[in-house]
């Protein structure tokens, strides 16, 4: 098929192409430019051309006069011999005006197709069928209504006195018994219905009194409103006049009728154009909520942060473990050292610490130390008591300053500068005198023993005691041996 051929016959097939050509064009052009070109089909073709079970092509326009019959309904399906263009028409898939991309799928037919009215077709009731077509269509549910209103309603009051009031709320399609209908005489009735929000609006359902009364409206026309003041007719794909749609043809059946394209509002009001015997009427909307669609943000560069350039000295600094800095080489104040902080000034130990040996104090501790000690909890011993000195480092603020250290163990007096040495006698308790007597037994107890300790030899003479008291057989003098003290040991 040549780019720019005029003509309304399907090439090779001898069958007529749907008012409006491809891809919803006037006057049956086709071009090579089309895009639906590659799945385009006839208004002719039947389900039963097809074998696989997805099928997917392109409807063009003008297929609802075309001849040949469809079984079935929206809900239940179609009949595969149905004439699948006009079926499409039929389920509100596609716009008769536009034709457009019908996906279906063919699954295993039921015995009974029930005949329905929708978008100005009516279908068949149909027999068994080994398959049946199903028609994708999106956003094909029930929405709920939050109110209805209307112009005006009617007050039955029948001619036994009986009182039945056809009120806006019972125009609800799910109502059982009668349905809303107009005061008799009413000019401009409509019926108004509140989603509560905006809701995607993709079809109307329509049905009569559905009572033993005969009332139905026959046409009408649908208006949305976002703010519920401010109206706007619905006009339907041309969109240059106000659509009126089909409605029904008793009032027992529902009739369906598509949006193409949908509306987006949260109030639509049906007003009835035409009726039988008297404006009476049940409406449900079927749609979707909205997809929300987020605009894009502009894209705004990120500006690096500026970094503050310190224009004076910091007024702390961090100690680094085991280096110690001069305070005025680091460029840091001089912290004046206090007279309080040095140890010759501290008070003599108490008489709490009198059983711990002092030594003599070894100078100014006023130098500053290595922040690796901690600084312990000081335990009080009794309210008058003193402590003795610390073998901590002492706080910053007591004008202590920090020496220069290259190496950690360049220490003077080879002794760190704030620990005090220990006491130069050994730690053991303090031994007991020497008995007058040889050690007595105590019942239940072993012998206590004798540990012999040598003091230091002596310049004076004397005569080496033995463990007993006597003199030893020798008889050596104080100054040829060392002396003996006996300590005995703790029971």
């Amino acid at each position: 098929m040549a780019a720019g051929i005029e003509g309304t016959s399907h090439p090779g097939m001898g069958v007529p192409w749907g008012r409006g050509g491809c891809c919803g064009l006037g006057g049956g052009s086709l071009t090579l430019g089309c895009p639906c070109l590659a799945d385009l089909v006839s208004c002719l073709v039947r389900g039963t051309h097809y074998a696989q079970e997805h099928v997917s092509v392109y409807c063009p326009a003008g297929c609802k006069d075309i001849d040949g019959d469809i079984w079935g309904n929206p809900s239940q399906g179609y009949r595969d011999t149905s004439v699948l263009c006009k079926a499409a028409v039929h389920a509100g898939v596609i716009a008769d005006e536009l034709g457009g991309q019908v996906t279906l799928s063919r699954e295993k037919g039921i015995t009974l197709y029930e005949s329905a009215f929708a978008n100005g077709l009516h279908s068949k009731r149909g027999s068994l069928s080994e398959k049946r077509l199903i028609f994708h269509k999106g956003c094909g549910d029930v929405l709920e209504v939050a109110t209805f209103n209307a112009s005006s309603w009617w007050h039955e009051v029948d001619a036994l006195g009986q009182v039945r009031a056809w009120v806006a709320e019972r125009a609800a399609l799910g109502t059982a018994g009668h349905s809303w209908a107009t005061q008799p005489g009413s000019e401009g009735a409509w019926l108004e219905l509140d989603l509560g929000a905006r809701r995607n609006v993709t079809g109307i359902i329509t049905k009569g009194s559905s009572e033993q009364y005969d009332y139905y409206v026959t046409s009408y026309r649908v208006s949305s409103s976002r703010d519920g003041k401010n109206w706007r007719p619905y006009r339907g794909t041309g969109g240059q006049e106000d659509k009126v749609f089909e409605g029904n043809t008793n009032s027992r059946e529902e009739v369906s009728n598509a949006f193409i394209p949908p509306i987006v509002t949260r109030y639509v009001r049906v007003t009835p154009q035409s009726w039988h015997q008297r404006v009476a009427l049940k409406v449900a909307l079927v749609g979707c909520q909205p997809a929300r669609v987020r605009a894009p943000r502009p894209y705004v560069p990120s500006v690096p942060k500026e970094v503050p350039i310190p224009t004076s000295s910091p007024a702390s600094r961090t100690p680094i473990p085991g280096v110690a800095l001069d305070p005025e080489k680091a460029g840091y104040p001089k912290l004046e050292s206090s007279p309080v902080c040095s140890l010759q000034s501290l008070p003599p130990p108490g008489s709490a610490l009198a059983s711990f040996p002092t030594v003599a104090t070894p100078g100014d501790l006023s130098q500053s130390h290595s922040p690796e000690y901690a600084e312990p909890d000081l335990v009080q011993l009794s309210p008058g008591s003193q402590t003795g000195p610390s073998t901590f480092k002492p706080l910053l603020d007591e004008g202590y300053t920090l020496p220069l250290v290259v190496s950690h163990y360049d220490v003077p007096g080879k002794y760190h500068e704030y620990a005090e040495p220990l006491p130069p006698e050994p730690e053991y308790a303090t031994p007991f005198g020497e008995p007058d007597g040889p050690p007595r037994a105590i019942p239940g107890l072993p012998v206590p023993t004798s540990v012999r300790y040598d003091a230091p030899r002596t310049g004076n003479g004397g005569t080496e005691r033995t463990a007993g008291g006597a003199p030893s057989p020798e008889g050596a003098q104080l100054g040829d041996c060392p002396l003996s003290h006996v300590y005995h040991e703790a029971l």
